[in-house]
């Protein structure tokens, strides 16, 4: 298959050998895939990327940087086919979880891996269990989201936050944009996000934000502190932007 390939710490477009399915798994071709700051890191400063796994003590994102990687993990994918004794629909539209389990049972991170492809590549072999299918009335480009969106929502649920508390997010593209809309979900108030973007900072409104801020203009952590001060009028509904 084709694939845009991390190799030799730059990026070139290949040949490489399709991935095959094993028991549990599903071949599945990409449909839409985002580029994640983290793919950036992983070929820019590879050498950090990979200790700073190492410290983390998350082994799903080594790998071996003398090898080919193919990366990309914010997927959308159309099914191709299934492993022994896993059934699975031909053509149905999933995201996933971006993960796989090799035949010693180790698990590897679907595009920080070099026996697992990534969304760059045509191809991917993904764990059944980790499919989640696309409702037919959204567009894969947006489905592909998904996997960002849900990093926002995971890690503000570690938190444990809820309608006491308040918060302040740094940076809303997809992943500050899911834990806005996370945030609000929970309840919390008052939810200062900052960009330097007018649009994100717009969407940001539109998910729930009660403040937002160019960090050009006005320093976020002042706006936060002022927003939940005890002494701060009631923090009003969240407002759409102008149009």
């Amino acid at each position: 298959m084709r694939a845009v390939v991390m190799r030799d710490r730059r990026l070139v477009v290949d040949e490489v050998a399709d991935p095959v399915p094993g028991p549990g798994q599903v071949l599945v071709e990409t449909v839409a895939c985002g580029i994640c700051g983290s793919d950036k890191q992983a070929l820019d400063c590879t050498d950090d990327f990979l200790q700073a796994s190492r410290d983390s003590g998350v082994p799903t994102f080594e790998f071996d940087p003398t090898r080919d990687v193919v990366l990309g993990h914010e997927i959308a994918a159309r099914v191709v086919s299934a492993g022994p004794n896993t059934p699975h629909e031909p053509g149905q539209l999933v995201v996933a979880l971006p993960w796989a389990v090799d035949h010693a049972g180790q698990i590897h991170g679907v595009g920080f891996s070099n026996e697992f492809p990534g969304g760059y590549g045509e191809r991917m072999v993904l764990q059944a269990m980790a499919l989640e299918p696309i409702p037919e009335h959204v567009p894969p480009q947006v489905a592909a989201l998904t996997e960002p969106l849900a990093v926002g929502f995971g890690n503000v649920a570690r938190t444990g936050i809820g309608p006491s508390g308040s918060g302040i997010v740094i940076g809303c593209g997809p992943v500050g944009l899911g834990a806005v809309a996370a945030l609000a979900e929970r309840g919390v108030a008052p939810i200062v996000a900052s960009d330097p973007s007018k649009l994100r900072r717009d969407t940001a409104l539109r998910l729930g934000a009660h403040r937002v801020v160019d960090p050009a203009v006005s320093d976020p952590i002042e706006v936060w502190r002022e927003a939940a001060s005890p002494t701060a009028p009631s923090t009003p509904p969240p407002s759409s932007p102008p149009r």
